[in-house]
């Protein structure tokens, strides 16, 4: 099969999250890496009668009904929305002033995990090679997209895509057919026509596959294929392998 764009996932596939590389924060005697190691001190500071442990748990709770909302409800729930749970859960009114705190929480905890993220550099040369032989254009699941575009700015390789879709600012996320029929039309192609790289079966796989598109799946670790998902048209171990297929 002959495609004309590569649409490639961002992290995990692209970049990576490193967890090693975010705070530390010592929960009940146990070391947890978390941004809550720097944005307790901030909230701390205006609601101190809130302990850090009861903070945690909130900030816990909060990423898991995130977690499950998006998969009942099959949409993205923003890094905002998120916070906003957790304010509730801690009790803490949504006012005008605490929008605002709000607001400048979320910006530290996603300074940290921009700063988390590592993209190899060995991938910006291969979306250099990539380019003048395929469009190039970009799908990610990620509530908050400033961070995810900052992380490719720091990696040099914005400038790479035609198209970058951040299900944040989409409002559906992968395997949800709609961001992909959104990429097709803004490109002006058939799903055909495209390939998907992803490191996700159930996200990346079966969502470019859900839709006619091709896929290449990155499975770094030798991980077996659910037979319920439609199988990969490619399995690479490095994303470099990539151009002995396309």
């Amino acid at each position: 099969m002959s495609y004309r764009v590569v649409i490639f996932d961002l992290f995990d596939t692209l970049a990576d999250f490193v967890r090693e590389r975010l705070p530390l924060i010592h929960i009940n005697g146990e070391a947890i890496r978390s941004t809550s190691a720097v944005i307790y001190p901030i909230f701390a500071a205006r609601h101190g009668h809130i302990s850090l442990e009861t903070f945690y748990q909130a900030f816990r709770k909060s990423f898991d009904e995130a977690a499950r909302l998006r998969e009942v409800e099959e949409r993205e729930v923003s890094a905002r929305e998120r916070f906003h749970l957790f304010f509730q859960m801690l009790q803490v009114p949504l006012t005008p002033d605490s929008e605002s705190f709000l607001a400048s929480l979320l910006d530290v905890h996603m300074a940290c995990i921009a700063d988390a993220v590592h993209a190899p550099p060995e991938h910006r040369e291969l979306l250099e090679w990539l380019r003048p032989r395929y469009r190039l254009a970009l799908i990610s699941n990620f509530d908050h997209g400033p961070t995810a575009r900052k992380v490719l700015d720091r990696a040099g390789i914005t400038s790479s895509f035609e198209l970058i879709l951040i299900s944040e600012e989409i409002g559906q996320r992968k395997p949800h057919a709609a961001i992909f029929e959104v990429a097709c039309q803004a490109l002006r192609i058939t799903p055909a026509e495209a390939i998907f790289i992803g490191d996700s079966p159930s996200i990346d796989i079966a969502g470019a596959k859900g839709v006619g598109m091709g896929a290449i799946w990155l499975d770094r670790k030798g991980d077996r294929l659910d037979e319920a998902i439609p199988p990969p048209d490619h399995i690479v171990k490095r994303l470099e392998e990539i151009k002995g297929i396309l």
